[in-house]
């Protein structure tokens, strides 16, 4: 099988993914392999296409703590990038609705 690469800015990929998403899938509880409150909304947030400094601004909390609640997200849920933690809350129902 042949694999073609693409680059494409991390919003843009967010988006597209969000519009190939059934509404039925984000709305489905999916298992959160342990992740904190904080964390399954700094997921959310990521989703959303947020940056790091922008989530902090928004929980009010350090860019340095959203830095490691993100890299707890990613080792929890054996994710490589943030935008595997994206796919990962758009497919899980971890994203929030758009309307």
């Amino acid at each position: 099988m042949d694999t073609i690469t693409l680059e494409i800015p991390e919003t843009q990929l967010v988006e597209w993914l969000r519009r190939l998403t059934p509404s039925a899938v984000r709305a489905a509880a999916g298992p959160d392999s342990g992740l904190t409150g904080r964390e399954q909304e700094v997921l959310r947030l990521i989703a959303e296409g947020l940056s790091n400094r922008q989530i902090a601004e928004k929980l009010v909390l350090s860019e340095k703590t959203v830095k490691t609640h993100v890299s707890n997200i990613l080792s929890k849920l054996n994710l490589a990038d943030r935008t595997q933690a994206a796919i990962y809350a758009l497919r899980n129902g971890k994203a929030a609705e758009r309307g």
